[in-house]
């Protein structure tokens, strides 16, 4: 690689000398003084034109000088000139280039002139004036090409970068999306299973009867979260241009959701407001998952023994508000200070009334990114009057979301 890279440095410098020598044999000046000596130094100095180029312009126009000055006429010499110039052009700049070919041809063409006193102004003094001003154009256009080369390549290199970040992204907002979904579909009915289980691990020897219904209520939420499962499951493995047959749950499905709360010993009321009218499917589906969640939440934590649910249907938004008459006390990691609401004292976009120490609080982190992805607003906290409190308010204008 090493003897590569040399022969290319040493290439159009060898090559010059040996026409320099060439002309100097044909011409019979090869022994004349000051030819050899000077047309060495020219074409030694191109070797180092890609490391200083500048320096070797000046070398190679001194040394031009001298040969010129000797007497010795136009020739291959000249070429190394232009070399030296294209290489300032290209590695330099081009102004600095225009500066150096008017310095070179003034110091050329005026050497010349002064060495034919019997003749200054012949017009082959000016011959190198076309030659070493293309040296120049040569040099900047292959400049500006290889500027064009490594912006394409900079900008290919980005894109490259961008698309790794968007896909990465995507993945992350993906894992989020699936967390979510599975929190909100196994969370209602685990806690159902849970709070049954309990039942009837206490009263399974004194009310066998009562402990048969509760095993009879974890069986069919056990089968209603499989039921789930396996439609959220297939919704995640089906490919992506392929439509989705099982129907998504919406605030439709609230009776079946409200029910399982009842047979868990907690009363649930649903209040409705205004014209019940179709909503756009992740609207309905949100507003589902937010009281869905909020009653497995009052259920495990409030300690509450009803629970209302009030749906308002606006004529530009959907305002869910569950509510329930518990302790209503949120823990201290779930609250967010900077997300209280100034009407209702405490409440929080983020809390809720939790007392078990290993709540994490992802089922109303959950519900927070649903909402804000719609463009809507929850709010969540103690009530003024007793109890917790969600309230949620999404816009419904149809056709604006898609899930």
């Amino acid at each position: 690689m090493e003897i590569r890279r040399s022969l290319r440095r040493a290439g159009p410098g060898a090559a010059i000398l040996a026409l320099v020598l060439a002309q100097g044999a044909s011409s019979g000046r090869l022994g004349a003084p000051l030819f050899l000596a000077p047309s060495v130094l020219v074409c030694a100095a191109l070797a180092w034109r890609c490391d200083r180029p500048a320096a070797v312009l000046a070398a190679v126009c001194v040394g031009v000088g001298v040969y010129l000055g000797a007497g010795n006429p136009y020739g291959p010499v000249l070429i190394a000139v232009a070399v030296a110039l294209f290489s300032v052009a290209r590695l330099v700049g081009r102004k600095f280039a225009v500066y150096a070919a008017v310095a070179a041809t003034l110091l050329i063409v005026g050497t010349v002139m002064a060495a034919q006193a019997d003749d200054p102004f012949s017009s082959t003094d000016f011959l190198p004036v076309p030659w070493l001003a293309l040296a120049v154009a040569s040099g900047d256009a292959v400049r500006n090409k290889q500027a064009y080369l490594a912006e394409v390549e900079e900008r290919a290199a980005r894109a490259e970068r961008t698309r790794e970040e968007e896909a990465l992204r995507r993945v992350a907002e993906e894992r989020l999306r699936i967390a979510r979904e599975l929190h909100d579909v196994l969370g209602h009915h685990i806690a159902l299973v849970s709070v049954q289980a309990g039942v009837a691990a206490h009263i399974i020897d004194a009310q066998p009867e009562q402990a048969k219904s509760a095993l009879g209520h974890i069986q069919r939420a056990s089968r209603a979260a499989l039921d789930e499962l396996r439609v959220t499951v297939g919704l995640l493995r089906r490919p992506e241009d392929a439509v989705p047959t099982d129907p998504l749950p919406g605030l439709g499905s609230l009776d079946e959701l409200t029910d399982d709360c009842e047979s868990a010993g907690l009363r649930v009321v649903t209040v409705t407001e205004g014209a019940v009218r179709q909503l756009p499917a992740a609207v309905d589906l949100t507003a589902y998952r937010v009281v869905q969640e909020a009653l497995t939440n009052a259920r495990k934590h409030a300690g509450p023994s009803a629970v209302e649910v009030r749906i308002g249907y606006d004529p530009e938004r959907l305002r869910v508000t569950v509510r329930d008459n518990g302790r209503g006390t949120p823990p201290p990691e779930a609250t967010d200070p900077g997300s209280t609401d100034p009407g209702t004292t405490g409440q929080s976009t983020i809390g809720h009334g939790a007392t078990d120490p290993n709540t994490t609080g992802h089922g109303l982190v959950g519900m927070r990114e649903r909402a804000a992805a719609l463009g809507g607003t929850i709010v969540a906290g103690p009530h003024h009057d007793g109890g917790f409190q969600v309230h949620l308010e999404l816009p419904i204008r149809q056709g604006e979301f898609a899930l």
